[in-house]
């Protein structure tokens, strides 16, 4: 517990009854006091504007940062994963169509998402399956090559 002289205390106290009294005042008389103190109140509301715009627009960028920093990690898992994916296109076109055979329901479930057939898709849309499929954990172990 602190001490009554503790100034930090004093300065609670202070400040509440400082608030109490704004509280209870007009917004006319808070005009009249600021204007008989020489404060621009027009002045000081665009500074407290800006300071509460410049606080609203440093969380953004953390919150910002922190998404990119997300972002770098999931990306580092596939990357990290990737060679696993045969390098050659028609390789893992090869690979993503043995590896949906053996798996109906998520063979069905990319053809939803990518709205179409699945042997219709790009060369990029069959490396990206490929690597979220990896990183979901539903590709074979130890599976990289077409089995013939």
């Amino acid at each position: 517990m602190t001490s009554p002289n503790d100034p930090r205390e004093h300065l609670a106290a202070l400040m509440d009854a400082c608030a109490e009294n704004v509280e209870s005042m007009t917004d006319e008389g808070l005009l009249e006091e600021a204007a008989a103190t020489g404060v621009d109140a027009s002045a000081e509301s665009s500074r407290i504007r800006g300071v509460l715009f410049g606080a609203l627009v440093k969380a953004k960028k953390a919150q910002l940062a922190d998404a990119a920093r997300e972002y770098q990690k999931g990306n580092a898992v596939l990357t990290r994963r990737a060679p696993r994916i045969p390098v050659a296109a028609p390789e893992r076109r090869a690979f993503l169509m043995q590896e949906l055979e053996e798996r109906p329901h998520v063979k069905d479930a990319v053809a939803e998402l990518k709205h179409g057939d699945v042997p219709s898709l790009s060369d990029a849309d069959v490396e990206n399956v490929l690597k979220q499929l990896e990183a979901l954990g539903l590709l074979a172990e130890g599976n990289s090559k077409p089995r013939s």
